[in-house]
C-alpha cells in the first residue's frame, strides 16, 4: 500500500505466507514489478520474472532495484503476480503473490492476463474495500512527506 509516512514509497503491510517476515518494510515506487504496477496503475505478472538476468546490476538496471535489494533475488522467486487493489475506483494496495517454480501462474502472457482478472474477483476487492477502509484515516493523519523536498 502507498506508504501514509514518505511519499513515493509503499510499505509491506502483513508477512509473506506461509514462511513469515517482510512485514512493516518500504519499497520505493521504482522497486521491481510492484512499483512498476504502482505506477501504471496495472496489474503485472510474469512467468520467468528475471529471464535472461544474469547480474545484480541487470536487476538494478532493469528492475529499479538497489544493489542491497538484489541480494539473492535471482536465486529465489520465478514467478510473480503483483495485483492492483481498487476500491470505488481508487488504488489502495498492491497484493503480490510469488513462486520460486518458472511459470507456476503460466507463461508471461498467462501470468499478465491472470494477475489483471484478479483485480475483479469477489475476494480481491473485498480486500481492496478492507485496505482502503482502514486505512483513510490513517492517510489523512499520516505526515506524507517528500524526501526530494528535505533538503530544501
Amino acid at each position: 500500500m502507498r506508504d501514509i509516512v514518505f511519499k513515493e514509497f509503499l510499505y509491506q503491510l502483513v508477512d509473506y505466507y506461509p514462511k513469515g517476515g517482510g512485514a512493516h518494510r518500504r519499497f520505493s515506487q521504482r522497486y521491481g514489478i510492484i512499483g512498476r504496477s504502482w505506477r501504471s496503475g496495472k496489474s503485472h505478472g510474469t512467468g520467468n520474472a528475471f529471464g535472461n538476468v544474469q547480474s545484480d546490476e541487470a536487476l538494478v538496471e532493469r528492475w529499479g532495484m538497489t544493489l542491497s535489494e538484489t541480494h539473492g533475488v535471482l536465486q529465489n522467486k520465478h514467478s510473480c503476480l503483483s495485483v492492483v487493489l481498487r476500491a470505488g475506483g481508487t488504488e489502495s494496495g498492491i497484493l503480490y503473490l510469488d513462486s520460486s517454480k518458472e511459470n507456476a501462474f503460466g507463461e508471461d502472457a498467462v501470468a499478465q492476463t491472470f494477475a489483471r482478472s484478479l483485480e475483479t474477483q469477489c475476494s480481491v476487492v473485498a480486500l481492496a474495500e478492507a485496505v482502503e477502509r482502514a486505512m483513510t484515516p490513517l492517510r489523512a493523519a499520516g505526515p506524507n512527506l517528500d524526501l526530494k523536498d528535505a533538503g530544501k
